[in-house]
């Protein structure tokens, strides 16, 4: 799945607000409600109308004023940016975003904004579009509030729209690592975190051939640990078939090498048999998918990662004998690299014969006459 690409929402600038403004501006706004024949819903205050106005000077007593005269709080505004026309409109909730202003967030719902304006799950559309195309970061706190109104609506929704959130920061390729991971431990169903985690990590893992998730390595373990998992795959299929896809798709880089280390420290099975879309030769496990590659290296970090001990070298033998089409159609360094896994696997068949050998030998040495528990202790 392709992620989508949207221009960011420029912020207008500030307007510089002191007490004396405050109060000179909420007199204003009365006298506009007070005149019967005014429309405050038009009237503007050096060129921005009156709820846009207070927004942006964190004016809550004039807000309230407007909300109470029935002035839209939903309205959106065209401001112009140096001159040239914005190329987005703006409700003043999605102003109050933009600046990371939680406490007018809250004043505009408290003044009366309809709470159902945030019932709905297209992140493309008002008010999320700010949190998408905003230049920074949004703050945990600011999310936080607007999942706090979204409570108020009926239960579940405020895990509906933190999913949403997290499948929307993915599609927008942002790496709000600390953000998403916050979001995915705010939802309280654990069968929708895990969704949500395996759908974000399913669209993440087709950005892998182009590269185009800088920071993959910080978010695999954080859906991983949310419960993420891959249709038709138990606990441990789905790290075999992340690595999997990592290793078709990704090519060589410092982000794949970090990305690997930190799913080697969770010592996956690196022999389980999973399904891939981008693999149309059937079944694959990574260490196969090593030796296809011909890349010697990283089968040697396998092998250190415990890829033949404890007799895993006969599930090796096992699965290409079940399966010899997965080692087919290789080339010379694919050759040299299932040669070197055979000599590996030879050095550990003999290291274990070896082990068998010393230990039936101490077992003999061993007087029959000797209780059962001094000859364990020897």
């Amino acid at each position: 799945m392709t992620f989508i690409l949207l221009d960011a929402i420029v912020i207008p600038a500030a307007i510089p607000s002191d007490a004396a403004e405050q109060a000179a501006f909420a007199q204003l706004v009365t006298t506009v409600v007070a005149n019967p024949k005014a429309k405050p819903g038009t009237y503007c205050h050096h060129g921005l109308p009156l709820v846009h106005h207070a927004v942006r000077t964190g004016n809550v007593a004039a807000l309230h004023l407007l909300a109470q005269h029935g002035v839209s709080l939903t309205k959106p505004f065209r401001d112009t940016v140096d001159g040239t026309p914005a190329r987005h409109t703006l409700t003043p909730l999605e102003e109050a975003l933009l600046r990371h202003d939680i406490g007018m967030v809250t004043a505009l719902f408290d003044a009366g904004l309809d709470r159902k304006i945030l019932d709905q799950h297209d992140m493309d559309k008002p008010p999320y579009r700010a949190l998408l195309r905003a230049p920074t970061e949004p703050t945990i706190g600011l999310v936080d509030a607007l999942l706090e109104q979204v409570s108020h609506l009926s239960p579940g929704k405020e895990d509906e729209l933190a999913g949403a959130m997290v499948t929307g920061f993915v599609r927008w390729k942002l790496s709000y690592h600390a953000l998403t991971d916050h979001l995915l431990n705010r939802i309280r169903s654990t069968t929708a975190r895990q969704r949500v985690a395996a759908d974000a990590l399913n669209v993440m893992t087709g950005s892998l051939p182009r590269n185009l998730f800088p920071s993959y390595h910080r978010f695999v373990p954080i859906f991983l640990n949310a419960g993420a998992f891959v249709d038709g795959h138990g606990d441990e299929g789905v790290h075999g078939h992340v690595m999997c896809e990592l290793l078709i798709r990704m090519k060589p880089s410092a982000n794949r090498e970090r990305t690997l280390d930190l799913m080697l420290a969770h010592k996956p099975n690196l022999h389980a048999e999973v399904s891939l879309s981008s693999y149309r030769g059937g079944w694959m496990t990574p260490f196969v998918l090593a030796i296809r590659s011909g890349d010697r290296a990283l089968i040697e970090r396998f092998i250190a990662a415990g890829a033949l001990t404890d007799g895993r070298f006969e599930t090796v033998l096992e699965q290409i004998a079940l399966n010899p089409g997965c080692l087919t159609g290789l080339d010379e360094k694919g050759r040299h690299a299932f040669a070197h896994v055979q000599q590996r696997i030879v050095e550990e068949e003999a290291r274990v014969l070896a082990a068998a050998v010393e230990e039936a030998l101490a077992a003999q040495a061993t007087p029959a006459s000797v209780p059962a528990r001094a000859r364990a202790r020897l």
